[in-house]
This record gives structure tokens, C-alpha cells and sequence, in this order.
């Protein structure tokens, strides 16, 4: 594809869908002043009026909020001459592209290198095409300002206006509103969509390592949540499984939610919840922590290791009253953390609880108060509110019990799509199922869960990467210690 090639392409939809093949050479006359060369154009046209405009409407918008703002400066007539046009670049920015036209002239600048060995590495080098676009236009407009008489680019008729489905471009039903995903676009007459949405699907769901599932028949209604979900060609959960096969063959595989995409919490689920219950009561949850501010409680805790559980439940109790379930359940996943609306002059104990997939609670976890007193245990649960009973579950003495130790050599730097996290793995012996990844913005704010692995390393994909990480391990017994934090700039 040569520069010429494709500006005669943009100069098409230009031209309102006609085409004419670019040409240098007019005419030519010989020393008697006769016509010996006429160039004669054969205008053909390639797409409808219609068509043309809706591309030049949509490529406007590269200029207005796209890939080319930088035009609105750089070129000195914006705003006065309507302009379009489209970026591009090949690999690595081997090669950088721009094509902008206006009623009257299209132009289509090439900068790279010969060889695709070299790259455009700088800002500048990255946005030499348009640079070039806007200079030469500056000075052509300038010079030859009779070459831009039209103040609009010609809306033909047969464009109508229509809003629809943000999602499938289909016409709205209740579940399009309720959603909130429409938008107001223009259209061809002859084709406007007909069809309802079919794309969304309002559902009740529970998430698993940042994949939406359909819950099993004895997740409890309170780990659930419901929502209007977008339904993929392929569904989501479908895809991960189809992943998780090939990754299994990969020696040097990123964790899964590597790969997960940004709108993946908006993905509606197929396939019911994978985790398989152990047959036994979790453990509960633990390092129970109450924090008081204005009016509010924040409850933390850190998660219990079984892979089973769901979700965790949050009890209270005013004044040594009976202990009562408060606030929404939080799913595994989201982050450890309870909040409570309190009233003053009044004491309150907290403690929570793990719930696995089948439905099954764990003992309270420690009991902790606003106060900051002993609170007597809930004698609704069994062993009298003992988180342990005695033993730690398992069956094994609580001499035996013990969480792993805290990471060690835990290691951040910058990666092209965020942060690169890698440490040292813990010992076998301590039976660690899985790494939980934090982030705060401040060594010594909140942090929060970022993810989880099954290897000692994690991607962390965002444009945002500054600040503090840390690193915990958690098997059957609960989670470690988080490792020393590390500062990624």
C-alpha cells in the first residue's frame, strides 16, 4: 500500500463516495502551443453518499476527542475549515501514518523507516505525520486559500438520527434503559437497525478470581449479586477455561487475571461457579480490626485460605445485646472490609464470618469492639462463639495451626502495559494455595487487593501504577503477614 494509494481511498469518502485516481501531469502542449496530453478523470463511484458521510462523521471525532487532537492546535485553521482524518502506525511505531481531509483536499502523510529494524521512539518522532499534515496544510491554506471554499462537509439527505443500544447498536428495550447504555448516533435511512437489543441479560451472578459465574444451588442469596450484564458472543468464563488449557502447556504463563479484560465485571456469565466444596465448615476469617469515624465503623479482616469459600458475613451487637447480620455480604475477591452506620453514645462488638459455596458458615472470628473491651462471645453459634472449638477444623490440635510466612523478596518495576511484580516462592511445607497481591498509594494507607496468583509473580495492567505493593500468602490456615512494601514510582 503506497501514500498515493491510500489518500485516493480517503479522497473517495472526501469526495462523497466518488472515486478519481490521482494525478500529476494536467496536460502537456507541444512549442506550438497544442494539446498533445489531456488527463481525463473517470470519476467512479465506490460507496453511496450515505455511507461517505457516516465514515466522514466518524472520523471527525478522531480530530475532536481521537488520536489527533493535537490538530486543534497544530493546525491554524481549526474550526474554520472542517477537517477529518485518521491515524495509524505499524508495530513498535516502525511506521506513522495520518490522512486528513477536508471538503475540498485530501492529503496523506508516511513518515518512518526504510527498514522496520528502526522505530520512532519519541513523542515527536510518533506524531511526525501529523506534524507534517498540519504544516504543509498551514501553508497551503495560506498560499491557496481559494482551494477550501466549502465551510461544511455536505450532509446528503437520507441521514437520520436514531438512539440506540450502546452495546449492540440494536433499538432499545426496558433492560437498554434501565442500564443506562444508549446513545444517539446517526444512521442511513435504509438501514436502520430494526431489531431489538439482545445483548444484555439481567442476571444473578457471583464472582470468582475476576470471572462472573451463575451461583450453584446452595450459594447462599446474600453472596450473590444481580445485575444487567453485556452477553458476549463467546461468553467470558467460557474463554478463561478454554485459557486456562492452553496456559496449563506454558511454562512461563502470567496469572490469569493478566488476561482478563478491563469490562470484565460486566460480562454475563454461562457456566456455574468451578470451586468444588471440601465437605467441611471454613475457617473463619482473621486479624479483625474496628475503626471508628465519624459515625461510621470500618470493619477489616483478612480473608480465610480455603478455596471453597464465597463470601463473608458481618455480625453485631449494641450494648451487649444479641449479635445480628449487618450490611451487605462482601464475595471473595472484593476487597476484605466492612462498613457500619453507628450511633453515638452507645458501644458495639463486631465479628465475622467466612461462608463457603454450599452454604456453609464458619465459627465467629474474634470478637472485637468499639470500645475496645472484652466483648462476650454469641452464644447463637456453637462452642459458645469459639472460633476454633477446640481445634483448628481440620481435625489437627491448634499447636499444629499456622499460617505461612510473609514473602520475601518481593520485587516491582514498570512494564509497557503497568507493573511487573515477581518474589521469592514460600517453602512447600507451608501449603500455600495462593498469593494475594495489594496496592495503596501510601506505604501506610489502605490498601487494596489487586489480585491473585498461584506462582510467585503477577501483571498488573493499568495505566496507573505509582505507589506501594505488597504481597501476602494464604493457604488452608488463614493468610500471612503482608511482605515489606515496595515503591514503584
Amino acid at each position: 500500500m503506497t501514500v498515493e494509494e491510500l489518500t485516493n481511498a480517503y479522497a473517495a469518502i472526501a469526495n462523497q463516495g466518488v472515486f478519481n485516481d490521482a494525478y500529476m501531469i494536467k496536460e502537456i502542449r507541444d512549442a506550438n502551443n497544442e494539446i498533445v496530453y489531456k488527463h481525463k478523470s473517470d470519476p467512479q463511484r465506490v460507496v453511496s453518499e450515505q455511507s461517505a458521510y457516516l465514515m466522514t462523521d466518524m472520523l471527525r471525532t478522531v480530530i475532536t476527542d481521537g488520536t489527533a487532537v493535537t490538530l486543534q492546535n497544530k493546525f491554524k485553521n481549526y474550526g474554520k475549515i472542517p477537517i477529518a482524518g485518521k491515524t495509524g502506525t505499524t508495530q513498535n511505531y516502525g511506521d506513522v501514518w495520518f490522512q486528513g481531509f477536508t471538503p475540498d483536499v485530501t492529503l496523506g502523510v508516511w513518515a518512518g523507516h526504510e527498514k522496520v529494524i528502526h522505530t520512532l521512539k519519541t513523542k515527536e518522532a510518533q506524531g511526525r505525520a501529523r506534524s507534517i499534515w498540519a504544516e504543509i496544510m498551514n501553508s497551503v491554506t495560506e498560499a491557496k486559500p481559494e482551494l477550501f471554499p466549502t465551510k461544511e462537509f455536505h450532509k446528503p439527505d437520507g441521514i437520520v438520527s436514531m438512539t440506540v443500544s450502546s452495546v449492540s447498536g440494536k433499538l432499545p428495550t426496558e433492560l437498554t434503559r434501565a442500564s443506562g447504555k444508549l446513545v444517539t448516533d446517526i444512521f442511513n435511512a435504509k438501514f436502520v437497525p430494526k431489531e431489538p437489543d439482545d445483548a444484555l441479560v439481567k442476571v444473578k451472578y457471583i464472582s470468582y478470581n475476576g470471572v462472573n459465574y451463575l451461583p450453584q444451588p446452595g450459594t447462599p442469596e446474600d453472596l450473590l449479586r444481580e445485575s444487567i450484564m453485556i452477553v458476549r458472543e463467546t461468553p467470558l468464563d467460557t474463554l478463561i477455561e478454554e485459557l486456562k488449557s492452553v496456559l496449563g502447556k506454558v511454562k512461563t504463563a502470567k496469572p490469569l487475571s493478566y488476561y482478563l479484560p478491563k469490562d470484565a465485571a460486566q460480562s454475563a456469565p454461562s457456566k456455574i461457579d468451578p470451586r468444588q466444596d471440601d465437605g467441611s465448615a471454613p475457617n473463619p476469617p482473621g486479624h479483625i480490626a474496628v475503626e471508628t469515624v465519624n459515625g461510621k465503623v470500618r470493619v477489616s479482616f483478612t480473608p480465610a485460605g480455603q478455596a471453597d469459600i464465597a463470601g463473608y458475613r458481618l455480625y453485631r451487637a449494641v450494648d451487649g445485646g444479641s449479635y445480628n447480620k449487618v450490611e451487605a455480604s462482601v464475595p471473595t475477591g472484593q476487597e476484605p472490609k466492612f462498613v457500619n452506620y453507628i450511633s453515638s453514645g452507645q458501644s458495639y462488638s463486631y465479628y465475622v464470618t467466612s461462608v463457603d459455596v454450599a452454604g456453609n458458615e464458619s465459627a465467629p472470628s474474634e470478637i472485637t469492639s468499639t470500645n475496645g473491651l472484652p466483648a462476650e462471645p454469641d452464644p447463637g453459634f456453637p462452642n459458645g462463639g469459639d472460633p476454633n472449638g477446640g481445634d483448628n477444623g481440620s481435625g489437627q490440635p491448634d499447636s499444629v495451626v499456622s499460617v505461612p510466612n510473609a514473602p520475601v523478596g518481593l520485587t516491582v518495576r514498570a512494564s509497557d502495559i503497568g507493573a511487573s511484580l515477581s518474589w521469592r516462592a514460600n517453602s512447600s511445607q507451608e501449603g500455600v494455595t495462593q498469593y494475594q497481591v495489594w496496592f495503596s498509594a501510601a506505604q501506610q494507607g489502605n490498601y487494596t487487593l489487586l489480585g491473585t496468583t498461584d506462582t510467585p509473580d503477577f501483571e498488573y495492567v493499568d495505566t496507573l501504577t505509582s505507589g506501594w505493593y505488597q504481597v501476602t500468602a494464604v493457604n488452608a490456615n488463614g493468610e500471612s503477614e503482608p511482605s515489606a512494601a515496595v515503591k514503584l514510582n
